[in-house]
């Protein structure tokens, strides 16, 4: 089994700017704190959803669409 997807991801992105399009996917992208360079120098542990309401990763704001 492959592992290491956000690493290879954020070190891919690094070398692609966002265009217009690809704006929104990445902001999303960002709020779980994937873009280039977050994943792998920014986080030492990977975030935890345990114990359920304490871990350390939150679920994301909703947004609402017009």
């Amino acid at each position: 089994m492959k592992t290491g997807l956000f690493e290879y991801l954020d070190f891919a992105l690094q070398f692609a700017p966002a265009t217009p399009a690809e704006m929104e996917i990445r902001a999303k992208l960002a709020r779980i704190g994937i873009g280039p360079g977050k994943h792998s120098t920014s986080r030492t542990t990977p975030p935890s959803i345990l114990p359920p309401g304490e871990g350390t990763w939150k679920l994301p704001g909703v947004v609402k669409v017009k």
